[in-house]
Parts: structure tokens; sequence; C-alpha cells
């Protein structure tokens, strides 16, 4: 739904840059969809107009006072004269005037055309359920997506399910007091208005299933976040993911805490994996490892006469100490097992600015060097070495000054850069950084 409505928005020219408060933020005009992109106390968030999305047998509740104002200024005379103009019968119309009963959510967006009154002084204020069935929800008409909003649907998406008929949502994790992530599940939709006997939980072998009757949040998490019902083969993020680090960072949160793994080596390398036969997912959640500066790889794995698995996988201390600081995972006990993983890591390895700036001054007091030689006097790890040297290229600071081959293999000679010792001299006395 938002990959469309951002194309045509764009493609029509309905949105455009404002800069407020702080930082820029976007606005989506027209009638099909009202979406805004701000920093509420650090906190972002994306608006979407619900009432666009609601199916045909959506039910509007609106409270007093605002239901009062509506029809009062639809500016017809009689209740006759609004029945007829508005082709409903003068019972039903009668019934939604005095609230005895739940307007379609299509009668109700006329209504807001004619009396011309804000969207916005309805927020809060409505309740929708979706057919005759189930709990009233207070929601809307706008609904604030925003990082925990992400999270939860990530959490879905990677290890839970929506049932086609879009009845119930259904949240699995491993049974390991104290249920952290299925707690942290139910107290959301808890907060969001659904009530205590609405949740379901049962255990099955080392698993816990949570249950939530709500077909109003399974509509949300299919429609706005594009969560599947059935097979995950082919899922695809929303791309508002890509519009914000906060909700690309909740969006990896949740497929670690639920399909993560840790691998502390020995015999497999020291990793991080994220696992599922959906190579579209992973890709995406790849990108957004980018968008956040982590390297990772997708790996696919064959399986004879079924489906293959893909597994993404990130490595190396650097990786995986910006995944934890940056992605903060929250499954206690993976949580644990990843800073388990990062404690086996050299532990006075030397900060990166100073690296640089030691690399720097070996070269300029020693001349070109090879590898291996910068190394052994820097008491550096090889690998680690060529990184910092890969970064120093990219920066024109170092450059190869000589390739020398043998019949042994191959080498090269680093010398230090014009741009290399102005930058030595400009930080000699504090160590740079990125």
């Amino acid at each position: 739904m938002q990959d469309l409505t951002y194309f045509l928005a764009t493609k029509m020219g309905l949105f455009e840059s404002r800069r407020g408060r702080g930082r820029p933020f976007v606005v989506f005009h027209g009638n099909f969809i009202f979406s805004e992109y701000h920093n509420v106390n650090m906190k972002e968030q994306l608006s979407f107009n619900f009432l666009e999305t609601l199916p045909s047998n959506a039910l509007i509740y609106v409270n007093d006072k605002p239901r009062a104002k509506l029809f009062s200024s639809l500016g017809f005379q009689t209740l006759t004269d609004a029945s007829e103009a508005l082709g409903i019968n003068l019972n039903n119309f009668s019934r939604y005037r005095l609230g005895r009963r739940g307007m379609p959510a299509s009668f109700f967006k006329r209504l807001l055309d004619i009396s011309k009154i804000p969207l916005e002084n309805f927020q809060n204020k409505i309740r929708i359920s979706i057919g005759n069935t189930g709990h009233p929800i207070r929601l809307g008409p706008l609904i604030s997506a925003d990082a925990e909003w992400v999270y939860i649907a990530e959490l879905i998406r990677g290890d839970g399910h929506i049932s086609d008929n879009l009845w119930y949502i259904v949240f699995v994790d491993r049974y390991d007091k104290p249920n952290k992530i299925v707690n942290h599940v139910k107290m959301f939709f808890t907060k969001k208005g659904v009530p205590s006997e609405s949740f379901y939980i049962r255990r099955h072998g080392d698993a816990l299933f949570l249950t939530i009757r709500s077909n109003i949040f399974a509509f949300i998490l299919k429609n706005l976040f594009q969560v599947p019902t059935g097979r995950k083969g082919d899922m695809k993020l929303p791309s508002f993911y890509w519009t914000s680090k906060i909700f690309a960072a909740a969006a990896i949160r949740a497929a670690f805490d639920a399909e993560g793994t840790v691998s502390l080596g020995k015999p497999s390398p020291r990793r991080i994996s994220i696992t599922s036969i959906s190579r579209s997912w992973l890709s995406d959640i790849r990108a957004l490892l980018r968008l956040l500066n982590i390297d990772s790889e997708v790996h696919q794995e064959d399986r004879p006469g079924t489906t293959p698995i893909y597994r993404l996988r990130i490595y190396g201390q650097i990786n995986l100490r910006r995944f934890l600081k940056t992605v903060k995972p929250v499954h206690p006990r993976k949580l644990i097992k990843l800073k388990k993983l990062l404690s086996t890591y050299r532990q006075n390895r030397v900060p990166e600015g100073t690296a640089k700036t030691k690399i720097l001054a070996m070269l300029r007091d020693s001349g070109p060097m090879k590898r291996e030689q910068i190394a052994h006097s820097l008491h550096f790890k090889k690998n680690l070495l060529s990184w910092h040297l890969s970064s120093l290229q990219k920066k024109n600071l170092v450059r190869i000054t000589e390739r020398v081959y043998t019949n042994k293999g191959s080498y090269f000679k680093y010398g230090i850069t014009e741009l290399g010792l102005a930058e030595f001299s400009s930080n000699e006395d504090r160590p740079f950084r990125e």
C-alpha cells in the first residue's frame, strides 16, 4: 500500500518538503492518504490515514461531542432532507446520529467531506471494528507508525503469522522464562486497546504461542506493514523503513530477536545469522544493515526435495560491535550470547583513530613497507591492518608504491601520500577519527 501510494504521490506531485523546528518532514496531500515524517521526542514516526485502507464492512463509532458537531455541520434543515440527500434510510441515519449503531467507514468519510471538519479533530475520538464481531478499538483515524510498531510487525513477520481470514495473529518464541519477548508483544497490543480475553497463551514443547484475536490489528499489519498471510516465501519490507535509521534498526532488531542465532566459533566462525526461506526478505534486511554501515552476506543452502533456506551472516568484530551498539537487540538469551561472543575478541585492540595515526607515523618515518612489516612493527593482526589500509587508501592518505611479483606470490608496499602527511601533521597531537 505504501509503495503504491508513494509512487503515485511522487508522479502526481502530491508531496512537498517543509522545514519545521528540528529536521525536515514530508506531507502527502490528498484524500487517499495523509502522511508525515517528523521527529517527536527524538522518536521518528510516520502517520497514515487508516480510514483509506479500511474494508467495506468496517464500522466507526464516534464520541458524543465530535459526533454531534459532525452531524450539525452538514447543513441540512431536517433529518429527512439529510437521509434523502445521502441515500441513507432515515432510521439508520437517526441511529448513526445518536450513536446507537456504528456507521460504515464509507459513510463516515462522506460526512467528513461534506462537513469540511479536519480529520485531525477526530484523532483518538473514534472506535473502529471490522464487521459485527470483535471488540471496537479506539484507534485513529491517523495511525502513527513508530519504531515500536515496526518492531512488533517484524517480530510477527519473522516468527509468527496472520490467519488468512484476518481473525487472529500468532507470535511464537522459545519458552524461556521470563518470556520477555512474548510479554512485550502482549503488552503492546494491550496498550493499543485489545481486551485481556482476546489473548491466548499456550506452551507446546519448548515453544510458547501467543494468539491475539483482533481482526483490526491483523488488517493493519497486513495492509500497512505488508506482513503476509500464508506462506512466507517472497516477503518484502515496506519502503518507508528506508526513510529513517531508527526504523531500520527496529526492523533488524526484530528480525534478529525472532530468527537470529549467535555462533561463538569452534568449529563455526564467530558470527550472527538470521535464517529464512525468503531471500527477498533477507536481501531487504541486508540493505537496511548497509544503511547502518554494517556489512553482511546472504548464503543459500539447498535441501534435497524441498525449498532452500537462506542465511544472512554478519562477521567481524567491527560489524558485530556496531550491530550491538546500533541495533540494540532485546531478546535476553541472544543478547547475553552476543555479548559473550564479543568478549572473545582481544580487548586491548588499538582504537581506530589511534591505529590509523600509528600507521601514518610508521610510513612517514620508515618509508614504504609491506603489510607484514607494518603488522609486525605495530603488533596488529593482518586482517585488521588490511581494513585500516583500505580505509586510508580510500581517503588518499596511503597509496601502493610498489608491486612485487615472485615465484612464491606477490606483495605490495604501502607509502604515505602528501595528503597523508598533511593529515598526520594536523592530527599529530590528537588521533583523527572517521
